[in-house]
């Protein structure tokens, strides 16, 4: 194999509407295992959560209290070493373990027959 990876495909926005206290809360993000006939050979992240938290203040103004994005993984499998060697049929498959958003999978390789 020479590359197996997920992306995230959806971009969702976080919104805070309304006035008082508000929070509100943002994932978009996966987790996904590579499997080769079943044996899981690694497990990989991505994706981004997001949080804030607003009150209102004096004069009815919204306040930001706290906010706060971060990024999990960065969707690679390590590849490293991986081949497929006998004969009959190989099942390679990425299958998603945590599904908080939506995503893509892809991988490479090529085939050698001696």
């Amino acid at each position: 194999m020479i590359e197996a990876k997920i992306i995230i495909t959806t971009h969702p926005s976080l919104a805070v509407t309304g006035t008082g206290q508000a929070t509100s809360q943002q994932k978009n993000v996966v987790q996904a295992q590579l499997k080769i006939d079943s044996v899981v050979k690694d497990t990989t992240n991505i994706g981004t959560q997001s949080m804030s938290d607003t009150r209102t203040g004096v004069n009815s103004a919204i306040i930001r209290i706290a906010s706060g994005n971060g990024s999990l993984g960065d969707g690679k499998f390590n590849v490293l070493g991986l081949s497929l060697i006998g004969d009959g049929v190989k099942v390679i498959e990425i299958e998603n373990t945590i599904d908080d958003g939506t995503a893509f999978a892809t991988l490479s390789g090529y085939l050698i027959d001696t």
